[in-house]
């Protein structure tokens, strides 16, 4: 009889009579710590996804248009720049030199006017930047080597009406000063191509032209600002300093891309640190209610307990018991919430658009958020770093009521009975 009773005490039927014959203010106790667990895990599961598909995208827009390396030259004429590009992509690490120049300036058509960044590049040598190649809607790029034609964003093309073949006036804050005052540069500018990087930074604020063009335009000459280069190893780019300084000379100032977006990718990084620690405490909060519920259970089954030492079952029996019934309320919560977090992780740009159809108030702004999509990438080490946190509480939320109900003396409970 005595090994049967030891034996029983961890038979599955035993906690899972002891999880589902909750009754009264421990079953809604119960309720709420799962409760609790499953969104506390399904929203992490959300958040660190996509906080993760923020940083990879925003990454990956910057990077595809404005390179990891930017040199920053002086007194360089566009032949230079050419024979200078040819050397650095002898280099195997380098997959891409693109030459560029920039200035300010502000577009106008009709009665909508914005101010904009002109970036000059060499339309023969855009197939070096392959987000920029990839994402033309209209036009192509090639024909930016035509006079005075220029390439503006998506978002740009429909703030001032305009497509493929229309004309747009270009204003330079360089002009001509004259007894009525100063008169600005201005000139008529057609629209050779249309591009949407699914960036608003850049498809509302940027406008490509040819390095010629710039520099007849704004003054500059035949000068080039400096390159923009993409390597095979951007996590990695001191080595290739001393190359590029033995091409361009050393008159130059050489930036990477992890410095330039230094304090912004940082400051995501800060914000995925903090949603962590506030949304954990959602699985705290339901950690506590393990305990309640666990403790009042134990308080119920105080009997059982009893009747269960009496016939011979060991301390540890009886706290694998309790410890697996809580365990078991943990690991239901985490799997759920983490089913439940990847499944509005793939379907969160739905849901989003359904919210807003419903609603009509706009949730995700490309314009607050620089994106036209929410990003969401699943990466499975954060998923795994939730599950064990969650799990890791669920732990030691058992402990205490286990423990106690191991505890329990056996002839107090029968002698009060």
């Amino acid at each position: 009889m005595m090994p049967l009773m030891k034996n029983l005490a961890l038979q599955p039927h035993v906690i899972s009579r002891y999880l589902t014959a909750r009754r009264g203010f421990v079953k809604v106790v119960t309720g709420f710590s799962l409760l609790g667990i499953f969104l506390g895990v399904a929203a992490l599961i959300v958040v660190m996804s996509v906080m993760a598909g923020f940083r990879e995208e925003l990454l990956n827009r910057i990077l595809g248009m404005t390179g990891h390396i930017n040199v920053n030259v002086q007194n360089m004429t566009i032949a230079e720049g050419k024979a200078a590009r040819a050397d650095l992509m002898a280099d195997e690490g380098m997959t891409s030199v693109q030459m560029y120049t920039q200035a300010q300036g502000m577009v106008v058509r009709g009665g909508n006017a914005s101010g904009i960044l002109v970036r000059g590049i060499d339309p023969s040598f855009v197939r070096g930047q392959e987000l920029l190649f990839d994402s033309i809607v209209a036009g192509d790029l090639h024909h930016l080597a035509k006079p005075n034609t220029v390439s503006i964003g998506d978002s740009l093309a429909k703030k001032l009406g305009v497509g493929v073949g229309d004309s747009v006036t270009l204003m330079s804050p360089r002009g001509t000063p004259t007894i009525a005052g100063f008169v600005p540069r201005m000139q008529r500018m057609e629209i050779a191509a249309i591009f949407d990087v699914g960036f608003t930074l850049y498809n509302n604020g940027w406008m490509l032209m040819s390095l010629e063009t710039v520099g007849k335009f704004f003054g500059v000459g035949n000068k080039i600002g400096g390159f923009e280069i993409r390597v095979t190893t951007p996590d990695e780019l001191l080595p290739f300093d001393e190359k590029i300084r033995a091409v361009t000379g050393e008159n130059v100032f050489i930036s990477g891309w992890n410095t330039v977006n230094k304090q912004f990718f940082e400051a995501l990084q800060v914000e995925k640190v903090v949603m962590f620690i506030i949304l954990s405490l959602v699985i705290v909060v339901a950690a506590f209610n393990i305990i309640t519920g666990q403790t009042m259970l134990v308080g119920s089954k105080r009997g059982d307990i009893a009747i269960m030492r009496t016939m011979g079952a060991p301390r540890r029996k009886i706290l694998g018991i309790f410890f697996w019934n809580g365990l078991l309320l943990g690991g239901v919560g985490t799997l759920a919430g983490i089913g439940a977090g990847l499944l509005i992780s793939f379907n969160l740009q739905g849901i989003v658009a359904f919210l807003e159809s419903v609603t009509g108030v706009s949730i995700f702004s490309g314009e607050a958020y620089y994106l036209t999509e929410i990003p969401v990438v699943i990466v499975w080490a954060d998923i795994i770093r939730v599950s064990l946190m969650s799990m890791a509480l669920t732990v030691l939320a058992c402990l205490y009521p286990a423990w106690r109900a191991a505890k329990t003396d056996p002839v107090e409970v029968l002698r009060s009975l």
